[in-house]
């Protein structure tokens, strides 16, 4: 693209068709050199820049005045704020939950932030690691744990820092759905179980023929299941999906 300027999928050569991604739901293209155009799009590597048919062009030749602007310090703010607020505790000391805000880590602004009442820096006991967390988060009322047992999907905010799952549950928890089979500790879609503020195991299951199939089910070490909490959160999700009741192993003693 950035050798011959616009170009649309039908001018590259055909490289023969691959597994579409699924975009949140929508399954993509089939064919190599239109998913190759997706990617880079979406990594801003490449932008639209006409249609009928769609063409792409590098960011700097289609937005000159543009492509290189760096995010002004109004967006910095929010966006600092708004991924504070979500993960709940931060790290300082950088991960993948900082994503596209690494040079604001290791800008002024957190502590600016932290002297205006903004953010407050926190600590947990036992713990090198220092974190942001949002204004006033030790005063903010949240719900009791209540006798219903959930389950927790692999991408919610309370499992991005897989480490400070480690420090505040003693949970070691890793999504091995990119892993090789034989590198897999678990298994590909793996999600935990938590009840009454504790993660409390692990299961697989999958959709089968109309059923909600539970494959495997895991123990944290000491812990004795409720099934009967278990069997209802099973129930609830299995109705989300919109299939029959689920279909469970019986729970090693």
């Amino acid at each position: 693209v950035a050798t011959r300027g616009p170009v649309s999928a039908a001018a590259l050569a055909d490289h023969g068709r691959v597994e579409p991604l699924d975009w949140d739901g929508w399954k993509g293209t089939p064919k190599a050199t239109s998913m190759a155009l997706e990617v880079l799009w979406t990594r801003c590597q490449v932008v639209v820049c006409g249609r009928d048919p769609k063409r792409y062009d590098i960011p700097i030749r289609a937005l000159p005045e543009h492509a290189g602007a760096e995010p002004g310090a109004a967006f910095a703010r929010w966006a600092l704020l708004e991924r504070v607020e979500a993960a709940g505790l931060l790290c300082r000391a950088g991960g993948p939950l900082w994503s596209m805000l690494h040079a604001v880590r290791t800008s002024d602004l957190p502590d600016r932030l932290i002297e205006e009442g903004a953010l407050e820096e926190a600590v947990i006991e036992g713990s090198a690691r220092r974190y942001l967390a949002p204004s006033g988060f030790r005063e903010r009322r949240f719900p009791r744990p209540d006798a219903r047992m959930r389950l927790i999907g692999p991408l919610d905010p309370v499992l991005w820092d897989r480490r400070l799952v480690a420090e505040v549950f003693g949970f070691d928890y890793v999504w091995e759905v990119y892993k090789p089979a034989a590198q897999r500790r678990w298994g590909w879609y793996v999600v935990p179980l938590l009840y009454r503020g504790r993660f409390v195991g692990r299961l697989e299951g999958r959709l089968v023929e109309g059923a909600l199939r539970i494959d495997r089910i895991w123990r944290e070490p000491g812990v004795s299941l409720d099934e009967e909490a278990l069997d209802a959160a099973l129930s609830r999700h299995a109705r989300a999906c919109g299939v029959e009741q689920p279909v469970r192993p019986a729970l090693a003693l």
